[in-house]
């Protein structure tokens, strides 16, 4: 007696069916079923086929069948591994059931080439072209993808997965408990052939594929960021079992600059100015990104906690608003004054109140940008952005 009868259902069949029984079932009910036939209800179709070619895949199969029948689809799951029902339908009729199946049955994935391409603010700024490398495999044209010399391979073919390149194991892990695990073929190392060295391509020396170099002039947009992408379809990886090369994506990383900070498309920068120049004004003249030097004239007080916008001087993008730069004046200190320019100042602006009582007072000493902790985290981790201050009790 069976354990359960799920599969047996799927295919609409008895228990105790027979090999021509369960093939004669499948092969009704997957071409009735089968995606290309279902158009117009792609989504039940296929989900039935995959239904129907799990049952016949296991039923099919002595040993599978077995499991089954005694420990139910639970024993069936242990070990993983999956199959494709395409795969079941062209065995099974050969690649003349259906149209489309010998397609489907071919399209393999093929991973992209990724290549990171560096970039500076100047040429995100102004926009560019950058010449990218990189090596793809190609299909051997010597042995057009097959990795001999011989143009029969067939009598090479693995006779212990089949040409398959995969083994099925099963382990007894205990009672009642059995594992499946599909693995790559221990004889011919998941490559279905088992073919002499001497029969071997002599340019791709059985790899299949031959290296190429390759490079390309990309095109770099104004307003590029960080981690966008530009894609060169066709320009990757070819293999005999893909029915398309394989794509290149080209990654971008925009460098840290010197002088500018970027934020979107806005810029900002740091100037620095003398006390004289933050209360009476001044003339200044910086580079701009696009090499051009420009000047301006500010009269009167700048304070310098306060932000200075150039309008339209930012990143220019070719879909969003063109950004701002932002100029963040820094006024620099002197480390002394002598008396006689303290005197000027305190003409100018007034005596500074300076408290004689001495009740309760502490001594402020010049600090560093950081504060210590008693943390035992490390310091990057509490650095302060902020000027400290570091006091002594009197």
């Amino acid at each position: 007696m069976v354990k359960e009868t799920k599969l047996y259902d799927l295919l609409n069949i008895k228990p105790n069916a027979s090999d021509p029984e369960i093939k004669k079932a499948y092969r009704k009910l997957a071409l009735r079923w089968h995606p290309d036939k279902n158009q117009d209800n792609a989504v039940e179709a296929d989900k039935k086929f995959k239904e129907i070619s799990t049952a016949y895949e296991v039923l099919s199969n002595a040993e599978k069948r077995k499991m089954y029948d005694q420990f139910g689809e639970a024993a069936l799951k242990e070990g993983g591994g999956g199959h494709n029902p395409f795969d079941i339908f062209e065995n099974f009729f050969g690649g003349m059931g259906m149209p489309g199946s010998r397609r489907r049955h071919q399209e393999v994935s093929i991973k992209p080439i990724e290549i990171l391409c560096e970039l500076t603010l100047e040429d995100v700024y102004n926009g560019c072209k950058k010449k990218v490398q990189w090596t793809r495999h190609k299909t051997c044209l010597e042995c057009s993808g097959s990795g001999v010399s011989c143009k029969d391979i067939s009598k090479y073919k693995c006779q212990k997965c089949n040409g398959n390149g995969i083994e099925v194991v099963i382990r007894q892990l205990g009672p009642g408990m059995i594992q499946q695990m599909q693995q790559a073929c221990t004889k011919c190392r998941g490559s279905g052939n088992n073919i002499p060295n001497d029969k071997l391509c002599k340019t791709c020396k059985g790899e299949k594929t031959v290296e190429e170099e390759m490079s390309e002039d990309v095109d770099i947009p104004q307003g590029t960021e960080t981690k966008e992408y530009t894609v060169l379809h066709g320009q990757g990886h070819t293999v005999k079992e893909a029915r398309e090369p394989g794509d290149v994506a080209v990654i971008f990383q925009v460098q840290d600059h010197e002088t500018y900070k970027r934020s979107g498309t806005n810029l900002s920068m740091n100037m620095h100015i003398t006390i004289a120049e933050s209360l009476i004004g001044f003339s200044k003249q910086f580079k701009c990104l696009d090499g051009i030097a420009r000047s301006f004239t500010r009269i009167g007080v700048t304070d310098p906690n306060m932000p200075y916008m150039v309008e339209n001087f930012g990143i220019k993008h070719l879909t969003k608003k063109n950004g701002d730069l932002y100029i963040n004046f820094v006024v620099d200190y002197p480390d002394h004054l002598e008396d006689s320019c303290k005197a000027h100042i305190i003409k100018a602006f007034g005596q500074p109140e300076i408290s004689k009582n001495k009740n309760n007072s502490v001594n402020i000493v010049q600090a560093n940008n950081n504060m210590d902790s008693d943390d035992d985290e490390d310091s990057d981790d509490h650095e302060q952005q902020h000027e400290g201050v570091q006091c002594a009790q009197q």
